[in-house]
């Protein structure tokens, strides 16, 4: 999915690798501030992370939004999800047409990614663990994580482990979600919010709100 997004966002100023510590209202639009002392304005403001992500970055100017707004961004919940990532010396086990979904133990789904067509090479999983296992395991350290789904996945690995990447997803799966496509509003300024959490919790609805999004802001006030 990547590969769309890169190749939509090759004439524009993007700063990737940069942290935003907060976002304020200026007199004519929004000021971006970084941990690096950066500073960037824009006359409309679009945020897609996770909803509580995005509050963070209101933090400081959550007393000048619409209620409504704020409301709905408190309304929205996630699911957290580890996902490991694991290479192997030979071709697993998992069948055609490449994806196992399980409704009990600690993993939900087992994608492997060669017979997917976006790996080469050696053979891949990508193993998603259910959401209860990891609310228990959260903090628990990576290599204690990593084991118990490796464990669990046994049966689907069928070649020797080479290595393994755990991720830790906080905000994975929507589960309380908006049915508008976005947020707008103009007050103090001109600000929208988007994401897979609006308008149904799978690629398709991030796709669909990102859409609806851009319609509204290049439409104008």
């Amino acid at each position: 999915m990547s590969g769309i997004v890169n190749e939509l966002a090759r004439p524009l100023d993007l700063r990737s690798q940069t942290t935003v510590e907060r976002v304020e209202p200026a007199e004519k639009g929004w000021r971006i501030l970084t941990d690096a002392g950066q500073e960037f304005s824009a006359g409309t403001l679009l945020l897609t992370p996770p909803a509580p992500q995005s509050m963070a970055l209101l933090a400081h100017c959550v007393d000048c939004l619409p209620a409504d707004i704020v409301s709905s961004l408190n309304n929205i919940a996630y699911n957290p999800c580890f996902a490991l990532l694991a290479t192997l010396g030979g071709p697993s086990q998992v069948p055609p047409p490449g994806c196992v979904k399980l409704d009990s133990g600690p993993i939900a789904f087992i994608a492997d990614n060669t017979q997917k067509g976006i790996s080469f090479g050696n053979a891949a999983l990508t193993i998603h663990a259910q959401a209860d296992f990891t609310r228990s395991y959260f903090e628990a350290p990576q290599d204690e994580v990593a084991q118990l789904l490796l464990d669990a996945a046994k049966p689907w690995l069928g070649s020797q482990l080479l290595t393994w990447q755990l991720h830790r997803w906080r905000y994975s799966q929507p589960v309380a979600t908006l049915a508008e496509p976005y947020l707008f509003t103009l007050d103090p300024a001109p600000l929208a919010l988007a994401s897979d959490a609006f308008g149904g919790p799978r690629i398709e609805g991030a796709f669909l709100s990102g859409l609806a999004v851009a319609k509204r802001i290049i439409a104008g006030r």
